[in-house]
């Protein structure tokens, strides 16, 4: 799988969506649900409690003919899950375009840190994830997917294992519904001054 692809959540942990909804797919208008974040940041462990289960995507798809998918990926979704100050973030996908037949997984685990309210969006916080490590693993081997850990040149088999960079992410809590900031271009923020200013549109609803 093509590294970009995967740097959408993070974890992109999440790291994230896929560049190519980017540009529909961001903005900073303030939902009617969301936490107040100067309270919630007041309190880091009410952060922490208001994220801590799992949220998970819908299922979406890319273009057959987008030059991100190099790979045979048509479609995708990824999930959190928070524990205490642990996180999973994972993002699966498919062959077809309704996320039905896998091709590979990618799975980080590691911690995160809360930080300080947004200043330009409303409800939103920062939040640090660091000491990551990564499970690439490859579920259909009659198909083409690309390693993350070495950087989406490698075509991918089996299980391949990394340990990889902090990342510095926003996040607001709407409800059941948590959004996370837009990648700059392909590549999650590695540093608090590049940490995303957009908010996707697209989010994770609470499962558990």
């Amino acid at each position: 799988m093509k590294a970009q692809i995967f740097c959408v959540t993070l974890l992109g942990l999440g790291l994230a969506a896929a560049s190519a909804f980017a540009s529909s797919a961001t903005s900073r208008i303030a939902s009617t649900e969301f936490r107040d974040a100067a309270a919630l940041v007041a309190d880091a462990n009410s952060t922490i409690q208001q994220l801590q289960g799992t949220w998970t995507q819908a299922c979406l798809s890319w273009n057959p003919s987008d030059p991100a998918t190099a790979d045979d990926t048509r479609s995708y979704f990824g999930s959190y899950t928070f524990k205490g100050s642990e996180f999973i973030w994972s993002q699966e996908v498919f062959t077809d375009s309704e996320c039905k037949k896998p091709l590979a997984k990618l799975v980080a685990t590691g911690f995160f840190k809360i930080g300080d309210a947004v200043p330009d969006i409303e409800g939103a916080f920062n939040i640090d994830m660091f000491e990551q490590f990564y499970v690439h693993t490859l579920l259909d081997s009659s198909k083409r997917a690309f390693e993350f850990c070495k950087g989406g040149n490698t075509p991918l088999t089996g299980v391949v294992e990394c340990s990889s960079i902090d990342l510095f992410q926003i996040m607001r809590i709407e409800g059941d519904k948590l959004r996370e900031g837009r990648v700059n271009g392909d590549h999650p923020a590695t540093s608090s001054s590049t940490r995303p200013s957009y908010l996707y549109s697209i989010g994770y609803k609470r499962v558990s």
